[in-house]
């Protein structure tokens, strides 16, 4: 039987995304980024990204992955947690749109707010 829930996925991708606004929150206070951390989060989205494209199939998150992983190797600091969180952002919200598509069980924001977007977020923290 196919598995039609991305709930797990998204759940990964939340904590990879609060990883990016917390890194985001160091930068502003001036602490700089931890890189292992930044690399664990970059790799919980692959992670779920390769997992949820499976699950779609549909290649469209694997594009996001490589942007990731790209953008993880070639920049660092504030514009690699800005990269991340843009593409995080992209990458989620062509997922939750492929699953919707696709007639997928999805995790929905509670209380009718809308969920913040960490590239909006990131950008807050970082006054830009």
């Amino acid at each position: 039987m196919l598995d039609k829930s991305l709930i797990d996925e998204q759940k990964r991708l939340l904590v990879a995304e609060n990883t990016l606004k917390n890194q985001a929150k160091r930068i502003a206070s001036g602490r700089g980024v931890s890189p292992a951390i930044v690399n664990g989060a970059v790799a919980a989205a692959i992670a779920a990204g390769t997992a949820a494209a499976i699950k779609l199939g549909d290649a469209t998150p694997f594009a996001y992955a490589e942007k990731l992983a790209e953008a993880n190797r070639s920049l660092e600091g504030k514009e690699l947690i800005v990269a991340l969180a843009d593409i995080m952002s992209a990458g989620h919200a062509a997922i939750e749109q492929l699953a919707v598509n696709g007639g997928f069980l999805i995790a929905e924001a509670s209380g009718g707010t809308p969920k913040e977007l960490v590239s909006e977020v990131v950008r807050l923290s970082l006054n830009i």
